[in-house]
């Protein structure tokens, strides 16, 4: 048998190579310029009054709304099917405030350094529900921190760290080199401990824990073809299972937390009551049942505040098999949980 292409072989694989190829470019050149900008801006808004910075930060929301049709169009599409009972000038609505939250939260991320070394944390953002966090650290077993990018997530963590909470956090790969290093340490700076999630290293984590501190996972996000499927909205989703996993071979409580922004654009850390896991002795179905029990809790506070969520991800952009994604896994309903 020949297995050399034909030249129509060829021929049909070339533009597509070619423009998965530009497509690629395009992206690293974005990224680059916008890792610039990061640096540029983070430099820059550290001498603003907070006053100053909320209105950049206003601005800044306003213009992604404008600059970014992509997204603006992935994050309407996505309200569209979440929120359905919701009239199509609500979800405009909601869209504009989230994007008005997203360019809040970027400059207020960006200002970490200079908040922190001033304890103005304090008066930034406080603690709700702090007693659920303390019931779950007396175990002596860590605490694994349910989250998801929801209002200033960000906030959430430099105000744990500040409050003294030993805090690890798994921190996602920039596409842009020089960025994933700034956010890094702006993380940091705020005495957060950053695990990076590219390669997750389990040992890391299980010492995290071992030791009695916390280790935050962000569990809203599109897990591709290696997450397992389940209900988010009415609508599979493909989820990482990692917090399910360690949950159940660790027996580390699991506590959700979720940051709110108040009309004066203050904050609040909600901590809620240490979640109950599902445990038949099936661990296969346990983590499944598990990760859909997350997902609903992160759906519901989504739910009494939508525009604090961050509707620009693709979430579902991952679909199971039969949707006719060969290489997905089925999903799981969670119905029997």
């Amino acid at each position: 048998m020949n297995l050399m292409p034909t030249n129509k072989t060829l021929s049909r694989q070339g533009p597509c190579s070619n423009k998965r190829r530009r497509k690629g470019l395009k992206r690293g050149l974005v990224a680059r310029l916008g890792g610039v900008a990061l640096r540029a801006m983070t430099a820059g808004v550290r001498w603003l009054t907070p006053g100053q910075a909320g209105r950049l930060g206003a601005a800044l929301g306003r213009t992604m709304f404008v600059c970014t049709p992509h997204r603006r169009r992935i994050a309407f599409r996505n309200l569209s099917f979440a929120l359905q009972e919701k009239g199509r000038e609500e979800r405009t609505r909601i869209l504009r405030d989230c994007y008005d939250n997203i360019g809040r939260s970027l400059v207020e991320f960006m200002r970490l350094p200079s908040v922190s070394k001033k304890d103005a944390i304090h008066e930034l953002i406080s603690l709700e529900g702090e007693e659920h966090l303390r019931a779950a650290l007396a175990k002596k077993r860590g605490v694994l921190l349910l989250t998801a990018h929801y209002g200033n997530w960000e906030l959430v963590g430099a105000k744990l760290a500040a409050s003294g909470y030993p805090l690890n956090v798994l921190a996602r790969h920039q596409r842009d080199t020089g960025a994933t290093r700034l956010v890094n340490s702006l993380r940091e700076t705020a005495g957060m401990r950053v695990i990076p999630a590219r390669k997750v290293d389990a040992a890391q984590i299980l010492r995290c824990l071992k030791r009695g501190e916390i280790v935050g996972f962000l569990a809203d996000q599109n897990a591709g073809r290696k997450g397992i499927f389940v209900d988010f909205f009415g609508r599979a989703a493909s989820t990482h299972p990692g917090i399910a996993l360690f949950a159940l071979r660790t027996k580390a409580p699991v506590v959700p937390v979720f940051g709110l922004r108040n009309s004066d654009n203050r904050h609040v850390a909600l901590l809620l009551p240490e979640v109950k896991l599902i445990e038949t002795g099936n661990m296969r179905e346990d983590v499944a049942a598990n990760t859909a029990a997350f997902t609903r809790l992160i759906e519901q506070q989504i739910r009494l505040r939508p525009e604090l969520w961050f509707w620009l991800h693709d979430r579902w952009r991952t679909r199971p098999l039969h949707e006719g994604d060969s290489n997905s896994r089925p999903a799981y309903s969670g119905n029997n949980t």
